[in-house]
């Protein structure tokens, strides 16, 4: 059980952080598209197409947390929640790299930008 609750704690944990991320990257989308000049612009983003967009990227962000959870596991010696693959454990901090700090500088420097 200990085992479950590490792996399932690990893909929500992972998979929510990025969708935060996501949420404020569509949210500097909206912005821009609710601002800019274009009147077509202005009227691409509505209820429905937000709500999917939403649902698309929740769907994505989970799948990105799924290796963290194959990847993790309780460690019996110390009883404790925590990276069992040597090269997941490297290439894990690219991940949090890209992820967290460049395309979330990116998205809001360019869509600030714009706006």
């Amino acid at each position: 059980m200990p085992s479950l609750l590490c792996k399932i704690s690990s893909v929500l944990y992972t998979g929510g952080g990025v969708f935060a991320l996501v949420c404020l990257y569509l949210t500097a989308i909206d912005r821009y598209l609710q601002t800019c000049p274009s009147a077509v612009k202005r009227q691409w983003m509505t209820l429905e197409r937000a709500l999917l967009l939403l649902c698309i990227f929740a769907f994505l962000s989970i799948n990105l947390g799924l290796p963290f959870g194959i990847f993790r596991d309780v460690i019996p010696s110390i009883e404790q929640c925590d990276v069992v693959n040597a090269k997941f454990a490297r290439l894990s901090f690219y991940f949090y790299a890209i992820i967290g700090i460049v395309s979330a500088g990116a998205l809001l420097v360019v869509f600030g930008y714009l706006t």
